[in-house]
């Protein structure tokens, strides 16, 4: 797994164990595009969740925001602000869906990884 994604597997709890395995599907998908066996990059880890996080289906759009903010340190600076706008727009959308969630201690976890990738984003 890349070296942003290792703080990951060193953690044993199940939200952790859940974003490795989102991270590792990621992976997979990656190296099939790109039919190359070595890691990917932050920038292809960054192009395939934002890409991910334009979808439809928005039910992992929390945990790969987590992703995100562990990848987009590393990610060139040039590349987070041509993409800015629209993962900014899906970091929205979460919120917006975490202001509609029953489960509050949930919503305030994913609205908080959302401020965070915000932050993230305004200092690059």
């Amino acid at each position: 797994m890349s070296s942003v994604f290792e703080g990951l597997s060193l953690n044993h709890d199940p939200a952790s164990k859940k974003l490795l395995v989102i991270a590792q599907s990621i992976k997979e998908y990656i190296s099939t595009m790109n039919a190359l066996e070595k890691d990917p990059t932050s920038n292809e880890f960054f192009a395939a969740i934002a890409v991910t996080l334009e979808g439809s289906d928005r039910s992992e759009s929390p945990n790969l925001i987590c992703l995100l903010n562990l990848v987009l340190p590393s990610v060139s600076d040039k590349i987070v602000s041509a993409n800015a706008e629209r993962v900014l727009d899906a970091v929205y959308e979460v919120v917006e869906d975490e202001g509609m969630a029953t489960n509050s201690g949930e919503k305030t976890k994913n609205v908080s990884e959302c401020l965070k990738c915000i932050g993230i984003l305004l200092e690059k």
